[in-house]
Parts: structure tokens; sequence; C-alpha cells
């Protein structure tokens, strides 16, 4: 496994992965989503407020970690 793989397979938590990539399988990052936050909460049985939380996190990690390597 390369540096890069290893950095990107544990930047997100096994949480932040499970929940982002439902998110995206179901069509939550559609235009137009497929699936809005209520209905992916219900479906993950998280509050909506907790999936807002947790994709915001899930998110800055990843164009924080796309950024740095564009240096």
């Amino acid at each position: 496994m390369s540096k890069h793989e290893t950095e990107s397979s544990t930047l997100l938590t096994r949480r932040q992965e499970v929940i982002l990539k439902k998110a995206f399988e179901l069509g939550y990052y559609d235009y137009p989503s497929r699936v809005n936050a209520r209905v992916l909460a219900s479906i993950l049985k998280i509050s909506p407020s907790t999936l807002s939380e947790i994709l915001r996190r899930s998110e800055h990690k990843l164009v924080n970690f796309y950024l740095k390597k564009l240096k």
C-alpha cells in the first residue's frame, strides 16, 4: 500500500466513511439530489443535525486533504 493510499484510508473514521458512502450511493450529492438530508438521516437512524455534522466534518477532511495535495 502506498503512502497516499494509507493517508486517504485513515483520513475518515469508519462511521464517517459508512455515512458518506451511503449518502453518495443514495444520491445525496446528485444534482438534483435523489434523497434529502431528512430522508437520509431517517434511513441511517440518526438525527438530521447529526448527519449534517458528520457530513460537514467528512467533507472538510476530504477537501483539506485534496487541497494539500495540490501544493
